[in-house]
């Protein structure tokens, strides 16, 4: 669970059927003031919610305690938790959809981003829808109630999953917030939910004087690959090869593998051999015949007398003979 020092008895998740996801902490990033992030594991397809857990331990510096819930910057809930909720014990909110009517819902959840790779497509609201995809983020502020208001709801154009290649372009983008089809909001969470089964909301303000956000918590989802090229969690090893393990440790179907392997390399090592000694053999033979050709053919010698009755040895060269050219008339 997310918790901050900051902020004492107030403890933050992301639940996927009923189960809070393991969080990741990027060890290379130094979080802000009042500020906790942490990575999750986003699943295709799976329902999320958030959930809110406040102890006794909770201070409040006003009547209420806001609770501010953003995915990809989209407010899906905005709850007043009362001191009332927390004084007795533990206190249990969960966020878990996009109220759009007095009643009903839609649902959050992970859906696979899809990019779109035309030429200038939807390009600067996607840059701007960049900055906060992929994350979740919950503020909390200490605020006192003002008036009763008439309820404002989202309108939700279904377009979250798809966005431009070029906006996402060296960004381990994966998923992006669906949102399932309209359903109602079931009874028991319309007692806790105030603003959401009302017409009317408490408007409220923040108590001046006091920090506020007094608390942030934001969580990355990111599929489990892009968590790992990311470095946010360790990449799978790689196994060590059957041939560098000792033999005591293989299993019988492990050691028949590697005799396999054994002998696939032999036979391998063999052909290269017997390429290497024919292409040897070849070069011989062909230095053989080029020595042969190179070979010089014996000349004519002929011998001189000299006047002092010796000899002397002269190479004749042989010259072709011009062949003869008879004229036709």
């Amino acid at each position: 669970m997310a918790i901050l020092d900051s902020l004492p008895g107030v403890k933050v998740t992301v639940v996927v059927d009923g189960e809070d996801l393991h969080e990741y902490q990027d060890t290379d990033m130094e979080d802000e003031e009042n500020t906790v992030t942490k990575y999750v594991e986003a699943v295709t397809g799976a329902n999320f919610a958030i959930k809110f857990k406040g102890s006794r331990e909770l201070e409040y510096k006003g009547e209420y305690l806001s609770l501010e819930v953003l995915v990809d910057g989209l407010c899906i809930d905005r709850p007043l938790i009362g001191r009332e909720r927390t004084r007795k014990g533990s206190y249990t909110y969960l966020s878990e959809g996009l109220t759009v009517r007095a009643g009903y819902m839609r649902r959050l959840r992970f859906n696979t981003l899809e990019t779109v790779t035309e030429h200038g497509f939807g390009l600067p609201a996607d840059l701007e829808r960049v900055k906060n995809m992929g994350k979740i983020e919950v503020r909390l502020t200490h605020e006192n109630k003002v008036k009763r208001t008439e309820a404002v709801y989202n309108k939700v154009v279904d377009n979250e999953g798809i966005i431009s290649e070029k906006a996402i372009k060296g960004q381990a983008m994966t998923h992006s917030l669906g949102l399932d089809p309209v359903t109602p909001i079931a009874s028991g969470i319309c007692k806790t939910r105030v603003s959401s089964c009302k017409t009317t909301v408490s408007s409220c303000k923040p108590v001046e004087g006091v920090q506020n956000p007094a608390a942030t918590f934001v969580f990355f989802y990111r599929s489990k690959t892009s968590l790992k090229e990311l470095m946010i969690i360790p990449r799978t090893p790689s196994p060590v090869p059957l041939e560098d393990r000792p033999e005591e440790e293989l299993n019988p179907e492990e050691m028949a593998e590697l005799v396999r392997l054994l002998k696939a390399k032999v036979a391998v090592t063999s052909q290269v051999k017997k390429e290497v000694k024919r292409e040897l053999e070849d070069d011989d033979d062909n230095d053989s015949r080029a020595r042969k050709r190179a070979r010089p053919s014996a000349s004519a010698i002929n011998f001189e007398i000299n006047d002092d009755d010796t000899f002397t040895e002269v190479a004749v060269i042989h010259k072709e003979k011009e062949k003869e050219v008879i004229a036709l008339d």
